[in-house]
C-alpha cells in the first residue's frame, strides 16, 4: 500500500466518487427553455517532482474560478489556493499520514470579511477490508462517515455508504450506492438515501480522453417534483 497520503480532498474520495461523481450537479447554471446547462474546466500542470499547478474554471458559477499549488511529498501534502473573484477567498489544506491512516484540515479565509469562512477537519483508515473516513464540515456543524469497499476489482466493483448528522437541525442521511462495469468502456452507478433521493447514472469512455455520461435522480418522497434527468461530455487527457 503506498505511503503517499495525496491531498487533504483525497480523504474519503473513493466513497464519495461511488455516490456523487458525474450525477446530475449543477447548482449554478444558464437556463434555456427546459435546457440547464454549465461549463467546467481543469487543468493541472507539474512544475516539478510533487509540485503541481492547477487552474479551475467554470460558468456561470464564477465562484468556482480558482488557482491552486499543491505539492505533495511521502508522508505529507499541501494545497493552497485563491479564488478569481471580485472578493477573493484564501484557502490552506494539508493532510499527514501514510497509505493505512492520515488526518488533514482544511481552511478558508474570506478576505472581504476578514474572518475564517471554513474550517473542516478529517481522517482516513485504510485496509485491505475496506477504507473509511469521517469529517467534521460546515464550522464544525456537520458529522460525515463513510466507507467503501472494493467487491471485484477486475469488473470495478465498489460498494459505499455514507452517513451525515447534522447537529444543529439534529438531522441524520445515510445514503448506499455502488458501482459496477460490464464493458471495460462502461460505468454504472446508482445510489439512494433515506431522505427519499434516487439517482443511477450510466457513462460509456467514446475514445480515450472522451466520456459521455447520462443520469436521473429523483425523491420519491416528494413525488410532486419532477424527476431531472442530464447529459454530459468529459474530456480527460
Amino acid at each position: 500500500m503506498s505511503k503517499h497520503p495525496g491531498t487533504y480532498h483525497d480523504i474519503g474520495k473513493k466513497a464519495r466518487d461511488v455516490l456523487y461523481k458525474d450525477y446530475i450537479q449543477q447548482p449554478d447554471c444558464y437556463n434555456y427553455r427546459w435546457l440547464d446547462w454549465s461549463f467546467r474546466l481543469v487543468y493541472k500542470i507539474k512544475i516539478l517532482h510533487g509540485l503541481s499547478t492547477i487552474f479551475r474554471f467554470g460558468l456561470p458559477c464564477q465562484r468556482s474560478n480558482r488557482v491552486e499549488v499543491q505539492y505533495r511529498q511521502n508522508y505529507f501534502g499541501v494545497t493552497t489556493g485563491i479564488s478569481l473573484a471580485r472578493s477573493p477567498s484564501l484557502n490552506l489544506s494539508g493532510s499527514f499520514g501514510n497509505g493505512n491512516f492520515c488526518v488533514g484540515t482544511d481552511l478558508s479565509f474570506d478576505t472581504a470579511a476578514a474572518k475564517l469562512a471554513k474550517y473542516d477537519a478529517s481522517l482516513s483508515f485504510n485496509t485491505a477490508l475496506l477504507s473509511a473516513s469521517l469529517a467534521l464540515n460546515d464550522k464544525f456543524d456537520t458529522l460525515k462517515a463513510s466507507c467503501d469497499r472494493t467487491v471485484n476489482p477486475v469488473t470495478n466493483t465498489v460498494v459505499a455508504a455514507e452517513v451525515v448528522h447534522r447537529f444543529f437541525s439534529n438531522q441524520t442521511t445515510l445514503t448506499f450506492g455502488v458501482q459496477h462495469s460490464l464493458l471495460p468502456s462502461q460505468l454504472m452507478k446508482a445510489r439512494v438515501a433515506t431522505d427519499g433521493g434516487v439517482a443511477a447514472m450510466i457513462q460509456y469512455r467514446l475514445f480515450e480522453a472522451l466520456c459521455l455520461t447520462i443520469a436521473g435522480e429523483t425523491n420519491i418522497k416528494h413525488i410532486n417534483n419532477s424527476p431531472k434527468l442530464g447529459m454530459s461530455l468529459t474530456l480527460r487527457h
